[in-house]
């Protein structure tokens, strides 16, 4: 009995005669229709986490009603035990929610859609690069910007790891490694009153770092060593913008992040 109620909503509550099992039916067929709905329209906005109450409460619905059809099977007569069988909702359960960490809110906040770009930007995939830009640019003039770009990160790097020498913690093989990125503050209003002004756009600083081992000791009587990350100088910035999306039947889509301008000179 709990083994047809985990296979189709209701599946359990009509083997026992409960016409309520077509209810079931129609509204696990309504749910599904509805969540692929939400995830259109919101799992890659900031709104994400509407995709995953309602995964949630799926979930939880599917569990109950095949939990309240064991039961009234068992008031009927049936026999009891096999509760255990509720475990094979695991899998699917860990799937779905693992598959809305792996996508939601992709585009819902800078950092998320800057690490989507540095991502491409690293495997060399300018199809999806460019499809983060507020303005795409034209198909192969990604990829010509991103070879340009990453022969000035190495030769930066290389005449960095020169200057401060071998121990520097510079490897321009590795040149992700020596990269970090950081959100610029906005300004202060001018009139001195040290409001900060709302600014449409997020600007992130891309900053070469070394690496260097830091010693200490634990309690004043064991030495420790801890690798830290210390700035050197700022090459460029992302500067990315929030846009609205438009509303569906009057209900707001949130808004997503799409990058303006990436300012990294060329070699």
């Amino acid at each position: 009995m709990l083994r047809r109620a985990l296979l189709v909503w209701g599946l359990g509550h009509l083997a026992i005669g409960d016409g309520r099992g077509w209810l079931l039916l129609a509204l696990q067929a309504a749910s599904v229709a509805g969540i692929s709905v939400l995830a259109t329209a919101l799992l890659e906005s900031d709104r994400d986490i509407l995709v995953f109450l309602a995964v949630v409460g799926y979930l939880v619905v599917w569990a109950g009603q095949a939990v309240d059809a064991h039961r009234r099977a068992e008031l009927l007569g049936g026999a009891p035990g096999g509760a255990i069988q509720i475990l094979v909702l695991a899998p699917a359960a860990i799937a779905a929610l693992t598959l809305f960490w792996l996508v939601g809110g992709s585009a819902g906040s800078p950092a998320a859609v800057l690490q989507r770009y540095v991502t491409a930007w690293k495997q060399d995939q300018p199809a999806v690069g460019r499809g983060l830009f507020l303005v795409p640019p034209e198909p192969g003039e990604l990829g010509a910007i991103w070879t340009d770009q990453s022969a000035y990160l190495a030769m930066r790097l290389t005449a960095l790891q020169s200057s401060l020498g071998s121990g520097s913690g510079i490897d321009p093989r590795q040149p992700w490694t020596s990269l970090l990125f950081v959100p610029i503050e906005p300004a202060s209003d001018a009139t001195g009153t040290g409001v900060v002004v709302p600014a449409p756009d997020t600007v992130i600083g891309i900053q070469i770092v070394r690496q260097v081992t830091v010693r200490g000791s634990f309690f004043g009587l064991f030495p420790t060593a801890s690798q830290e990350s210390r700035p050197i100088e700022r090459i460029g910035t992302v500067t990315l913008r929030a846009i609205a999306r438009e509303p569906v039947l009057g209900v707001s889509r949130g808004i997503i992040w799409r990058i303006d301008t990436v300012d990294l000179p060329p070699s």
